[in-house]
């Protein structure tokens, strides 16, 4: 897996978003983190799971939009 930060944004093989890579690792694989910015939550890529629960705020800016992975199954290699 590709993975780089450049600026602002995140390219993981060629999937590019606002985020940071985190110094914090995964429980189930020990990847680094990665925070997407747009759906204000936390992910591991190698897992392709996002680590934090949706929110039950109906009115929530980010949750009711984020997919169910946070990588696009044409970039997961």
């Amino acid at each position: 897996m590709n993975i780089r930060q450049e600026d602002d944004y995140i390219i993981i093989n060629g999937f590019k978003f606002e985020g940071e890579i985190s110094n914090e690792r995964c429980k189930h694989c020990n990847s680094q983190k990665i925070r997407n910015d747009q759906y204000d939550a936390y992910f591991c890529p190698s897992c392709n799971t996002w680590l934090e629960e949706k929110c039950s705020d109906p009115y929530c800016h980010y949750c009711p939009q984020r997919p169910d992975k946070p990588i696009p199954e044409q970039y997961v290699k």
